[in-house]
């Protein structure tokens, strides 16, 4: 057995337990600091070694191949995107100027644009447009420390494109790198006049999706799809082995955060209009609430109650929420700058909200979300000190990255 081992590092944050606590409660020294440790990684990528150099047994000493320098720098977790929607054709950037005359989401979406503006370009691009799209936004990921994305379909609305999408997805350069999720139920498209006649539409074709994703996903809201029918479509998902996770309570306030935790889902993404109770039932479940905030930003939304869902209890996340219209941004940083100015949360619960509370909030903490021996050998190294993340909006910029103990960036 080959290792491969890493030295020269000023710090490891291993947030070892932070992983411990599933990402609730975070506090500083939950980052798990080590200073001046080495990593070894095995040929399947996986961490068999983390502590001092001069404790490493004899017998992982004598299998090391190749030796990796940190050159001094800080060492944390890569980061995790738990919600995108990576694959999409084009821009709406005319849509600011609309949003700023005083159109609402639901409006422009009725006028033609939104996400059928979208839709219109996917149904119409090739499969190899497509992987060459998200390839593109992917590189811009891995930049910026990130070793896994989840990537939500949603953007062609009948069984061809939604499908071709997905593919997309698993042909890229580094499938390991990204999760599928089917979001068939983005939208209600022209070619339909009910959301019971559009999700009776997917039910036959759940099985075949089911084999270019495990997770479902749903927008469930005002002038959206209704909640009732919703959590049907969802328990029928649910039957064929699909994961769920709920765009929910965005715009308004329409119980879907309850249902979220009602049916145990993985995650309600957005969660803005909740009340003390939903929060209350979040914090007691497996539920991982996803903050999305440059969408609220472009949306002029309210932001969601971080504090009071993290004092709550509750296991939080962030992601950008990159998308045509309401999120054109790939920033993690723009991300944990706005969660601190606007949401009130401390560094390290936004550190936490990018590697455990998204690696819980996909299912992942098994293997991702933290440093520790038996886990995935992703990390990126940074040559400034942690401090200085998500203190500015400038971009991401760490020096190294590294997926399953090989470089990337």
């Amino acid at each position: 057995m080959s290792l491969i081992r890493l030295t020269n590092t000023k710090e490891i944050w291993t947030f070892s337990q932070l992983a411990k606590k599933r990402g609730r409660y975070p506090k500083n020294e939950d980052a798990s600091i080590i200073k001046g440790a080495d990593l070894l990684v095995n040929a399947a990528g996986k961490i068999v070694y983390l502590g001092p150099a001069r404790n490493i047994p004899a017998r992982l000493r004598s299998q090391i191949t190749k030796t990796l320098s940190a050159e001094g720098g800080y060492v944390l977790p890569g980061f995790i995107e738990c919600h995108t929607h990576l694959t999409f054709v084009g821009s709406r950037s005319q849509e600011l100027d609309l949003r700023n005359q005083g159109l609402t989401y639901q409006q422009i979406t009725q006028r033609g644009g939104g996400i059928f503006s979208t839709v219109q370009q996917v149904r119409r691009a090739t499969l190899s447009d497509l992987i060459n799209i998200n390839q593109t936004h992917l590189q811009r990921f891995y930049e910026q420390g990130v070793v896994l994305v989840e990537a939500k379909s949603g953007y062609g609305l009948n069984y061809h494109s939604e499908t071709k999408i997905l593919k997309s997805l698993l042909k890229v350069s580094r499938p390991q790198t990204v999760i599928p999720t089917f979001l068939g139920a983005h939208s209600l498209p022209p070619e339909f006049t009910s959301w019971q006649k559009y999700l009776a539409y997917w039910l036959p074709y759940l099985p075949r999706i089911r084999s270019l994703a495990s997770r479902l996903d749903i927008f469930i809201d005002a002038g959206f799809c209704p909640l009732e029918l919703g959590k049907q479509f969802l328990k029928s998902a649910q039957k064929l082995g699909f994961m769920v996770t709920i765009h929910a309570d965005q715009l308004t306030r329409q119980g879907a955060t309850q249902l979220g935790v009602e049916l145990g889902a993985s995650s309600v993404d957005h969660v803005i209009h909740v009340t003390q109770k939903d929060i209350q039932q979040l914090s007691r479940s497996e539920t991982v609430a996803v903050l999305l905030p440059i969408a609220d930003l472009y949306l002029k939304c309210p932001y969601p109650p971080a504090r009071a869902l993290i004092d709550a209890g509750a296991c939080v996340a962030l992601s950008t929420d990159f998308n045509p219209g309401t999120a054109p941004s790939q920033s993690l940083g723009l991300v944990g700058l706005l969660a601190r100015l606007e949401m009130k949360m401390t560094l390290i619960e936004v550190l936490n909200g990018f590697t455990v509370g998204a690696a819980q909030a996909l299912r992942r903490l098994d293997t991702l979300g933290s440093l520790e021996i038996g886990k995935c050998a992703h990390w990126q190294i940074y040559s400034h000190h942690p401090f200085d993340l998500f203190y500015s909006a400038d971009p991401l910029r760490p020096t190294q990255v590294f997926i399953a103990g090989q470089r990337i960036i």
